[in-house]
């Protein structure tokens, strides 16, 4: 039997989210109906769990606001920031 580790899982998630993700914007261009809005909140956590590389940000549509756009960015990613740092 073979010991999975998490190092060695993680390029396959990776790849099965790219391809349900990859699945889906097919399926709306096809259908022509789909509207999108992606919004990123992601950290990544040292091993040591000591340091971590944040990033946040969002999708940018056709209609999108700039102003408003950075100031919902700033708004996730200092959640995140106040979820990790404690005073």
């Amino acid at each position: 039997m073979v010991n999975w580790s998490e190092d060695m899982l993680r390029p396959y998630s990776q790849l099965i989210i790219t391809i349900v993700v990859l699945l889906l914007l097919i399926y709306f261009l096809i259908a022509g109906n789909g509207r999108w809005a992606v919004s990123l909140r992601c950290a990544e956590l040292s091993e040591d769990r000591c340091t971590a590389r944040l990033v946040a940000g969002g999708g940018i549509v056709a209609d999108s606001d700039p102003r408003s756009e950075l100031s919902e960015t700033q708004a996730k990613f200092q959640a995140m920031l106040s979820a990790i740092v404690r005073p």
